[in-house]
């Protein structure tokens, strides 16, 4: 596989986030039928679609950067963020195909993470999705990114975000076995919220 190929088929990283407004969507709507989703689209105008999972952020400052790392990761420097929402999981295949009607994934299967897309593809997943849901999603900053896999102000101080055991934490060339698997199997990032 070419070197492109191969950056394609690393799953989206970053989670949808929504700021402070989170998608109000019932836990009776998750058990509705495909009938009531129906009805209900009829009624309203409105497509009823699968929520996705979100984790409350509690807002904070922490310092951000790696004075040992690349040029662009330095300085370290003070962050002040206000509270926010991130998805618990990376978007799965059902998610993407259930907005934009196509699953561009190599790797197949409705709870796998999706892959094969960019960043200009993302922007049109979060477009429609605002339009059928009226939400306000988006991609997290790379602060909100860090600052919510580190834990916010929770954090534990591991060496990888979740946990000391890489295998506990993330799939990675040695414990993949080349493929995507399920969201959520691993351990997750650091609890930013209670």
């Amino acid at each position: 596989m070419s070197d492109t190929k191969n950056k394609a088929l690393v799953p989206i990283q970053q989670s949808l986030t929504v700021v402070k407004k989170q998608l109000a969507i019932t836990d009776k709507l998750l058990k509705e039928s495909d009938q009531s989703k129906l009805v209900r689209k009829i009624a309203t105008g409105l497509e009823v679609i699968s929520p996705i999972e979100m984790v409350f952020v509690n807002g904070g400052t922490f310092e951000m950067g790696n004075s040992d790392g690349h040029d662009k990761e330095k300085p370290v420097h003070s962050v002040t963020l206000t509270d926010f929402y991130i998805g618990k999981y990376q978007v799965t295949q059902k998610e993407w195909k259930e907005i934009m009607g196509n699953n561009p994934s190599f790797f197949k299967g409705d709870n796998l993470p999706v892959e094969q897309v960019n960043w200009f593809d993302v922007q049109t997943y979060i477009q429609k999705l605002n339009a059928k849901t009226q939400g306000n999603y988006r991609l997290p900053t790379e602060a909100e990114w860090e600052y919510a896999a580190r834990g916010g102000n929770k954090s534990n101080n591991y060496q990888y975000s979740g946990g000391n055991t890489l295998d506990d934490v993330a799939w990675y060339k040695s414990n993949s076995n080349n493929k995507s698997h399920p969201v959520g199997m691993k351990l997750p990032y650091e609890r930013v919220a209670e």
